[in-house]
């Protein structure tokens, strides 16, 4: 994502519509997400973007619910990586459309309200250098290393592992007996000295948002926002030039 509009603008749509499709597979109703969606900033520290990566593909398997990455049934893009593969392709089905056909008294095929999507998996900022064939080695390496760790774990704890046949056959309505409730960070940082410098450059952002709020309130339209912020009724306040918002940080 290019900037912070973007990536509100994306989870909005992606958050929205899997909500929809979820609960029309199960016949729910209401809101499916336990929270609001919440963006949390990664300092450019390699690092802190390499802690980050391995975070988002020991799911499934820290949990105990598979095995190895492959043997996830449903989505995970470290099986698209572990084969060398950069691109997922999916389909999107046009609801409107067909409910606008469906109003009209037209029935329309599958074929003319599905689309294939694609999306590009890029490289960590911190390795986009490296060759296409290095940097899908260094992500088995890491792969593997946590599913080592994760079975270790499993037999210091006495553990087992669920398995993706038990995973299809598990209840939509089933609930974990623990649900872990901690506070989100404000960052991810690797270390405590860019965590201390984002959390100034952030409470500039903050002060320097609050100050043009009130200018607006007081009726000054011209009333200068911060880059990357959202000022209540205008449009976001895209990059000058120089960054967006909060400098030095790449999105979760």
């Amino acid at each position: 994502m290019e900037n912070q509009y973007q990536l509100s603008r994306f989870m909005w749509f992606f958050g929205g519509n899997v909500a929809k499709e979820v609960n029309r597979e199960h016949d729910w109703s209401g809101s499916l997400w336990s929270r609001r969606y919440r963006s949390i900033c990664v300092t450019e520290e390699p690092a802190a973007q390499i802690q980050r990566l391995e975070y988002l593909l020991s799911q499934a398997v820290k949990e105990n619910l598979v095995k190895k990455v492959e043997d996830w049934p449903g989505i995970h893009f470290g099986k698209t990586l572990m084969e060398g593969r950069s691109l997922l392709v999916g389909a999107w089905y046009d609801r409107t459309k067909r409910y606008r056909a469906a109003v009209q008294g037209k029935k329309l095929e599958e074929s003319e309200y599905r689309t294939e999507l694609t999306v590009e998996l890029k490289q960590l900022p911190c390795w986009r250098d490296l060759p296409w064939s290095r940097y899908v080695r260094r992500i088995r390496k890491m792969i593997r290393r946590i599913e080592r760790e994760a079975e270790r774990e499993r037999e210091l704890q006495g553990a087992t592992v669920v398995g993706a046949p038990l995973l299809r056959q598990q209840d939509p309505h089933t609930r974990p007996q623990k649900v872990k409730k901690s506070p989100a960070p404000q960052v991810h940082a690797a270390t405590k000295r860019e965590r201390i410098a984002w959390r100034q450059a952030f409470s500039f952002f903050v002060v320097a948002y609050r100050f043009a709020a009130v200018l607006l309130k007081e009726g000054v339209l011209e009333a200068s926002f911060p880059e990357g912020s959202f000022p209540l009724g205008l449009p976001y306040v895209g990059d000058r030039g120089g960054g967006d918002g909060v400098p030095a940080l790449v999105l979760a």
